[in-house]
């Protein structure tokens, strides 16, 4: 069971890399990977890579509502590095750093 909390307790999962629900905000965990997210699938906020055990940010705004969530939601750790949405939404769908990098590569 997935737990609904308010936004402003989200850090506290997002460390542990918890599954919650949020207040239009969502995080989850895939095989490689913790993805924690505004409104839905199509807005990445932050991604955790548990190969490298970095996390990384998404770089866009999207509105202010977003940007709410975005300073909400970050996670205390160091970001390793920033990407557009449209980057990050590949590096999710590619599992990993390692294998997006590739697909950067003959992209």
């Amino acid at each position: 069971m997935v737990d609904k909390i308010a936004n402003k307790n989200a850090r506290e999962y997002i460390n542990r890399c918890e599954d919650f629900t949020g207040s239009n905000t969502f995080g989850q965990r895939e095989v490689n990977q913790y993805i924690v997210y505004s409104y839905s699938t199509h807005f990445p906020m932050y991604v955790y890579d548990y190969t490298t055990q970095e996390w990384y940010e998404n770089s866009d705004k999207y509105s202010r509502t977003t940007s709410k969530h975005q300073s909400q939601c970050r996670p205390r750790f160091e970001i390793a590095r920033e990407f557009n949405t449209k980057d990050l939404i590949k590096l999710i769908d590619k599992g990993s750093l390692a294998e997006w990098v590739k697909w950067k590569a003959v992209a």
